[in-house]
């Protein structure tokens, strides 16, 4: 009889603790329930605008000339001058395939470079108007000086100096390939990686001013903050943000390695991707603000529209539109990989090509009559417009 009793006055126990209300949850739920409200975002949709299919696999990056025109390469070898319905316009043939993404002068002059090893130095009307032969393939992309010098890189590790007229001006030797794009400081100072694992700071005479040893090849670009802080990412996984000096600043650890060249935001946030198939959303002190997972790897840099949205291209062919705080906004799928970097027409249309040999005009993001409807957690005060529900559900309307 004592047994029963010990036993009867446990359950009771029990049952009283469960029916007691917890701190921060309404009187009368029980067990491990909390308190959300549900909250309504539009559904955005990106629709094509209009394709154009090249002779093979494109990586180059499109680059939009002043009159709205497109130019893009192709590993066929050809240079395109595509209208902005997607129509062609012109193209050149050079002698191998093209991977660099163009460069526009203020003349309207297209530069590119060529696994020929040659930059070329195209009319606006896609003749040829000069061209620089160096001593390996050309994969990294041209940059234009406020003088109007091109500078770029080469596989046989030097960084060229070029004049408008596509002459020599000066040249600098690095330590292994170049396959990283020169950035352009405010003061002339040329930022540019190598797969030596260095990042080098030249002066705009071709001379070393700085360089910073990583952990890693340097495929990626650098981007200038506003404070003149150099953004670039590493082979080794790293992200970087060094001084003007070429000093560190800080740096952030991403599960991957950092191909893809970061892009500042507004807001003075980094977006940068890695070949773990995330975005990361940085804060200016290098510290993680929020990332996002796609379902291939991510060697396609960044590209932000005017109104803040973040573009950018996977190798699960997706074409993704982040919204500033990292959360998806919509995405496009195409047939084949995305190893370029999206441009933003003045229109608002996206132009991207892909591994399907072709490039894609895309629509911007448009809102749709659909909502969708996620729960957010909050207090449990009792307010009517809290309810418990169960975590993390989500309804398409």
């Amino acid at each position: 009889m004592k047994k029963f009793n010990a036993i009867t006055l446990i359950l009771l126990c029990l049952t009283s603790f469960n029916l007691q209300a917890r701190p921060g949850e309404n009187q009368g739920q029980t067990g491990d329930q909390r308190c959300f409200e549900t909250t309504k975002s539009p559904v955005f949709e990106v629709t094509q605008k209009a394709s154009f299919k090249t002779d093979d696999k494109v990586y180059s990056s499109p680059a939009i000339m002043a009159d709205g025109t497109v130019v893009v390469g192709s590993d066929d070898g050809k240079v395109y001058f595509l209208r902005p319905d997607g129509s062609l316009k012109a193209s050149f043939q050079t002698g191998n395939k093209i991977v660099s993404s163009p460069a526009i002068m203020n003349d309207g002059t297209v530069v590119v470079g060529s696994n020929d090893w040659k930059v070329y130095f195209l009319k606006p009307d896609g003749s040829l108007k000069a061209s620089f032969k160096t001593g390996g393939v050309v994969s990294s992309s041209p940059a234009i000086m406020a003088d109007g010098t091109v500078v770029v890189g080469s596989a046989d590790g030097k960084v060229y100096f070029l004049k408008p007229d596509g002459s020599l001006k000066a040249s600098f030797q690095a330590r292994g390939r170049i396959k990283s794009s020169p950035t352009i400081m405010n003061d002339g100072t040329v930022v540019v990686g190598s797969r030596g694992g260095k990042i080098y700071f030249l002066r705009p005479d071709g001379s070393l001013k700085a360089s910073f040893e990583t952990g890693g090849w340097v495929s990626s670009s650098a981007a200038i903050m506003s404070d003149e802080t150099v953004v670039v990412g590493s082979g080794n996984g790293k992200v970087y943000f060094l001084k003007p000096d070429g000093s560190l600043k800080a740096s952030f650890q991403a599960g991957g390695e950092v191909y893809s060249s970061p892009a500042i935001m507004n807001d003075g946030s980094v977006v940068v991707a890695s070949l773990d198939g995330k975005v990361y959303f940085l804060k200016p002190d290098g510290s993680l603000k929020a990332s996002f997972k796609t379902r291939g790897k991510i060697n396609s840099s960044p590209t932000i529209m005017n109104d803040g949205t973040v573009v950018l291209g996977s190798r699960d062919g997706k074409v993704y539109f982040f919204k500033p705080d990292g959360s998806l906004k919509a995405s496009f799928q195409t047939r084949g990989r995305i190893w370029s970097s999206p441009a933003i027409m003045n229109d608002g249309t996206v132009v991207v090509s892909s591994e399907d040999n072709k490039v894609y005009f895309l629509n911007p993001p448009q809102k749709t009559s659909k909502t969708v409807s996620r729960s957010v957690q909050v207090a449990c005060s009792g307010s009517k417009t809290s309810k418990p529900v169960n975590a993390g559900s989500r309804k398409e309307k």
